[in-house]
């Protein structure tokens, strides 16, 4: 019953979105313990902490959050929390360039001179981009299901052949344009910069110029977590997790799409879209929890694999430790 009813609003949201459908869509998991937290000051962070999506990103359409509950879960604990609204498809400088824009407004809001970052998929590379070029408006860089050494979807051979490039490039654009509208964003998309940027070449070269935090290989678990920052010399803390399961509830629509690009890429250690071994950054908190690409964000709507935690409560405890490290 619950479902339906959701559903339902879900769809009037869809229907009367011209008259500014705000309602915030909060069901899967509705009696959560974490979502009326008795620790009111748990995640509370001294620096805010700004989430910054991945590939065909927002903050909210129609009241469906990107990242699903976890806002509310973080402000339950006591944390200061902001949303950043980039470029769902360009390259992550750009993006960086924007999400900095976005975080001097952020930093006049609170007061605070410093966030702690946290990057979901291509959010990673960005918040990176950020730390290394804007240090001083950083403490620290979360890497979430983080593309640190790029995804195998961008080396697809399809992409060298022209045709196929042009049809995706206008079909992955148009998506992006239509993301844009009903998120009541204008960004510039490029769908191809994108998959350019997460291609092993693109990648190699990206992380060449920003290196603070990498392991020294793929798969390595040997990157800093701390990194005295050669532009601002004050140190900045970088960690990472994320899953490398594909397929994780029957009931989750979005798993197919998982399962559909694994097999299109030959993989088997991913989230069904990362590679388990692009995730690592700084302190790698745990690499293989099970979980695919967008359960990392809490979708579809809080549907999980039974024995997966609750992903916000991962944002919850990594707040928590930057809180103990009094960031």
């Amino acid at each position: 019953m619950m479902k339906k009813i959701s559903f339902l609003a879900i769809s009037l949201c869809l229907l009367f979105s011209i008259s500014g459908c705000k309602t915030e869509i909060n069901f899967a998991i509705p009696g959560h313990p974490l979502l009326f937290s008795d620790e009111p000051e748990y995640s509370k962070t001294d620096y805010p902490i700004v989430l910054v999506h991945g590939l065909y990103g927002f903050d909210d359409i129609f009241g469906l959050q990107y990242f699903y509950q976890i806002p509310t879960v973080l402000r339950n604990g006591g944390a200061e929390v902001y949303i950043a609204e980039v470029s769902g498809t360009t390259k992550p400088e750009q993006r960086g360039e924007q999400l900095i824009k976005q975080l001097d407004e952020f930093a006049a809001i609170s007061g605070k001179p410093k966030f702690n970052l946290f990057g979901h998929s291509l959010g990673a590379p960005t918040i990176r981009y950020v730390a290394a070029t804007r240090p001083d408006l950083v403490a620290s860089v979360t890497s979430v299901a983080g593309a640190n050494f790029g995804s195998d979807v961008a080396d697809a051979k399809a992409l060298d052949i022209p045709p196929v490039a042009l049809i995706i490039g206008l079909m992955g654009n148009v998506l992006g344009h239509v993301i844009d509208i009903v998120s009541q964003n204008n960004f510039e998309q490029n769908i191809l910069d994108t998959l350019e940027s997460m291609s092993t070449e693109g990648i190699v070269e990206f992380n060449g110029k920003y290196p603070d935090g990498l392991p020294s290989a793929p798969c390595g678990t040997d990157g800093d977590e701390v990194v005295i920052n050669a532009i601002s010399n004050e140190p900045i803390r970088y960690y990472s997790w994320g899953g490398n399961a594909q397929t994780t509830n029957k009931l989750d629509p979005l798993d197919l799409l998982h399962a559909v690009v694994t097999k299109a890429i030959d993989g088997d250690d991913d989230d069904g879209i990362v590679p388990r071994c692009s995730m690592q950054l700084g302190h790698v908190i745990r690499d293989d929890y099970k979980m695919n690409h967008l359960d990392h964000m809490n979708w579809f709507l809080g549907l999980k694999a039974k024995d997966a935690p609750y992903p916000p409560a991962l944002y919850r405890a990594q707040a928590n430790r930057l809180k103990t490290l009094g960031l």
